[in-house]
């Protein structure tokens, strides 16, 4: 998307009404889809509507409400999506190719991601609560520090540095479960990480991790929760890696319902360096490692 082409797209809609339904007053793309390019149709509430096989690349959708509708082979990339509010939906085989994200509240209710790729997207400050995503992608580095939030992850492909993100199992309050509604089986079901680095990525509350694919550099595996806290009995044992895997722990949160979680190398090279965290990761891997 050249910005010459966003200028272009953006100003044809000066003066014109934008609904987001039905053709659009520009006809189609050269790819068949409906040409909402550049539209302005933000700060607006739209409910039960169906939207499909448009393409709303730079579109300015700014403050969109969006209450039980669905999108279906519908372009974003671009699109200023910044304060977006999805209650009750559904998004099929849609593309958010550096879509802008920030301060969106994503899945109260319920919202259904499938067969969408999410890459180089902006998402400070979003908010996400009980989402489902099937076979979707993630790409790049821009999700870090997201919390999930009991959201549900079934046959996804995390690609690149995925770094201090957090998911849940379970709601701890229950205002927040009223908020979100029912949940769908929250949790990693046949995710992939093969093309991830992991850092400091958060798993609790009872978090899934069912046939979770570790990265193909062997920089991670799943372990019990158990079998973690008892893997280094004694300091006299190995008194210099011992004080360092203490460290790791208090940073480390396990919480009372997780039975599972992921260990990261690089975790503990960040925590105790990069021969004594090296040396701890080899330990607990051969030892514990599933």
């Amino acid at each position: 998307m050249r910005a010459k082409n966003l200028s272009a797209w953006r100003q044809r809609w000066d003066g014109v009404e934008c609904t987001l339904e039905g053709p659009s007053p520009f006809g189609l793309t050269d790819k068949g889809a409906q040409d909402y390019r550049g539209a302005r149709c933000g700060d607006r509430a739209i409910a039960g509507a169906s939207i499909a096989d448009s393409d709303f690349t730079g579109a300015d959708l700014h403050r969109l409400r969006l209450e039980n509708c669905i999108f279906q082979r519908c372009d974003f990339d671009g699109a200023d999506l910044t304060e977006l509010v999805t209650q009750t939906g559904q998004f099929e085989d849609c593309r958010f190719n550096k879509a802008d994200l920030r301060a969106a509240n994503i899945g109260f209710r319920g919202t259904h991601f499938r067969r969408c790729e999410f890459s180089r997207v902006r998402v400070t400050r979003i908010n996400i609560f009980n989402v489902i995503f099937t076979d979707v992608e993630f790409n790049g580095p821009e999700w870090r520090n997201t919390d999930f939030g009991v959201s549900a992850f079934w046959n996804c492909n995390f690609k690149g540095m995925v770094q201090g993100m957090t998911f849940r199992g379970e709601v701890p309050y229950p205002s927040q479960r009223e908020m979100a509604g029912e949940l769908q089986q929250p949790g990693l079901h046949n995710v992939s990480f093969l093309d991830a680095q992991l850092k400091f990525v958060d798993f609790r509350d009872g978090c899934a991790l069912e046939d979770v694919v570790m990265p193909a550099d062997g920089s991670a595996f799943i372990c019990s929760v158990v079998a973690l806290k008892s893997a280094y009995g004694r300091r006299t044992d190995h008194p210099d890696e011992y004080d360092v895997f203490q460290e790791w722990l208090e940073i480390f949160y396990l919480g009372d319902l997780q039975s599972k979680v992921i260990i990261s190398k690089h975790d503990l090279i960040a925590v105790g360096g990069s021969e004594i965290g090296a040396k701890i990761y080899l330990r607990l891997r051969n030892t514990i490692g599933e």
